[in-house]
């Protein structure tokens, strides 16, 4: 099979991450358009200054670097701190690694992931499935656990609420590949029914109906390639309602394949609950290494791409989406990952509508209804940056001893965020 391609209007728009007015939709106030244009030296930004890998003014460094860059502002002579944000609730267990979140309608949060054993150990791979729900007031309303009794981890990945409250849980086990494993938990956290699915996935998002979209990858073929990996093609999925009954065979499916022979896959999704979806993850590159390039895509709840790109980097490397997010007025954010790092605001047609070239790996993104955003970043200490709709920085959080923020909803104007630590795990309620 070939590899895909993308439309050539889209190539155009990314090849050209440098200047222009057109590229980027925004000015530095001066009437400068050399405002993001990708730079090594200040010769190559005009009036501008060349900070932190782009052109920008002294002060804007403080929105896309880490907080040192504030020391070219205004004459300052030392970083500031960022104020603090409110901090509404918070809940540890230090027995579970949760994978995943899914926000009621209460406010409540039900995580999924891996308990066990105690005390709890990162390196421990035999988990059991565990699935807690927790109140608004970060007090558990109920968990269900169940024992892992395959030679392999199978900690829970993924979750959805069905539009009558209850929960569909996602698993995986491992028979010669991963197959996907779907429990039904009743509103009190009592299993319903369990079934396998056949195509794989890793990652369910509601689908505003009922039933839910599946993100992951399937076998292209059996053959290994020159890596000794079994080829893949990125795999995305809807499954209607009557899942819940136990039928494994999805409403609809669409594939996207890299390189013949090379590795594909669909690492993140987002879904806004009115059957919209984006999702990001890679397309191969090469069979003879890892090389791939981030691949992002947003469909509606018929199946049909809205649109779609595979972002071209220079260098053989391996690059991906790291993060993606829907926003309240139907565009999405999207993080990618590899040499250079960006962070980039989408429209509903998937035209850019902006970007900003970053310092530090996104692990988690969430859009809010003022226009601004939330940035979780990982790296060995757990980062979380809330930023308004001009890309200035409102607050920060740094959670000490934990290594990276995993997951992030927005509630109205606060935000939900899950985040991993040494042991177990912190799920924090934040304010505006």
């Amino acid at each position: 099979m070939s590899r895909w391609i993308f439309g050539g209007a889209l190539a155009l728009a990314l090849a050209g991450l440098g200047c222009g007015e057109t590229t980027h939709g925004r000015e530095d106030g001066s009437g400068n358009t050399n405002w993001l244009k990708p730079c090594e030296a200040d010769a190559e930004c005009g009036e501008l200054s060349c900070l932190c890998g782009s052109c920008r003014n002294a002060c804007d460094a403080a929105t896309v670097c880490s907080l040192e860059a504030e020391a070219s502002c205004s004459g300052a002579t030392s970083p500031q701190p960022l104020a603090s944000p409110i901090t509404l609730g918070e809940h540890r267990d230090a027995d579970a690694m949760p994978n995943d979140l899914v926000v009621g309608a209460d406010g409540s949060v039900t995580l999924v992931g891996g308990k066990g054993p105690t005390p709890f150990d990162l390196t421990t791979v035999y988990r059991n499935f565990w699935v807690s729900k927790l109140s608004r007031e970060a007090d558990v309303l109920w968990s269900y656990e169940s024992e892992n009794v395959t030679d392999a981890a199978d900690p829970g990945r993924s979750i959805v609420l069905t539009a009558g409250g209850e929960t569909l849980a996602l698993s995986t086990v491992y028979d010669g590949q991963d197959t996907p494993h779907i429990r039904r938990l009743d509103r009190n956290g009592e299993l319903v029914s369990s079934f396998m699915s056949t195509p794989g996935f890793t990652t369910m998002r509601t689908d505003g109906r009922g039933g839910f979209f599946a993100t992951g990858s399937n076998r292209a073929s059996d053959v290994p390639n020159a890596l000794g990996r079994t080829p893949t093609v990125a795999w995305i999925g809807q499954f209607d309602p009557p899942v819940i009954a136990g039928s494994d065979t999805p409403h609809w499916q669409q594939e996207r394949q890299g390189l013949e022979g090379s590795i594909s896959n669909i690492l993140v999704a987002s879904s806004d609950g009115l059957g919209n979806l984006v999702v990001g993850g890679s397309l191969g590159t090469a069979v003879d290494s890892n090389a791939s390039e981030p691949y992002l895509a947003r469909l509606d709840r018929n199946g049909d791409f809205v649109w779609e790109q595979s972002v071209p980097i220079a260098e053989v490397t391996h690059c991906d989406a790291t993060a993606v997010a829907m926003l309240p007025d139907g565009g999405s954010l999207a993080a990618i990952g590899c040499g250079p790092r960006w962070l980039r605001a989408y429209e509903a047609d998937g035209a850019i509508r902006w970007e900003r070239r970053i310092a530090n790996g996104v692990t988690a993104l969430a859009g809010l209804r003022d226009g601004g955003y939330v940035v979780g970043y990982g790296g060995g200490t757990a980062h979380l940056q809330r930023y308004d709709a001009q890309h200035r920085s409102m607050w920060e959080v740094i959670q000490e001893g934990c290594t990276a923020f995993t997951r992030l909803e927005a509630e109205g104007d606060a935000v939900v965020a899950l985040s991993a630590c040494e042991p177990g795990y912190l799920l924090s309620w934040y304010g505006p």
